[in-house]
């Protein structure tokens, strides 16, 4: 059996916090560290580094990566359903939902098969409790 390669090489994370790659899980080490915990591996050098982005007190800060990430999650879950209806598929086994199923799955979305999996969850605890 061959031996698994890897990139034999320390990399930077972010401006302070950079990675030695020899390890398997990689340990992040903070910049004031010279050399790697485990190994002895020097660390990269400081050109290498991400460097954050400076924001002038003023001006603009760069809209929230949060929000845009769930907003992009909600259009492509629209735009999946959407699909979804477009082909002739079952439909969603939720309850009172009107969408066809995506492919394989007998839900149209992640969203749906969240909330029979919470329905289910909430069912077993009452049953429980009597």
């Amino acid at each position: 059996m061959r031996p698994v390669r890897r990139n034999l090489k320390q990399k930077w994370i972010s401006d302070d916090i950079w990675m030695c790659t020899e390890h398997i899980p990689a340990p992040r080490i903070p910049s004031v560290q010279d050399k790697c915990w485990y190994c002895g591996a020097a660390r990269p050098l400081l050109e290498g580094r991400v460097v954050k982005p400076y924001v002038l007190p003023g001006s603009e800060p760069p809209p929230k990566a949060k929000k845009a990430a769930k907003k992009s999650q909600k259009e492509g879950v629209s735009a999946q359903i959407q699909a979804n209806n477009t082909v002739g598929a079952t439909p969603c086994a939720w309850p009172g939902c009107p969408n066809k199923s995506a492919g394989k799955s007998k839900y149209c979305s992640r969203e749906c098969s969240n909330k029979n999996a919470r329905s289910r969850h909430a069912h077993r605890k009452d049953v429980a409790a009597e």
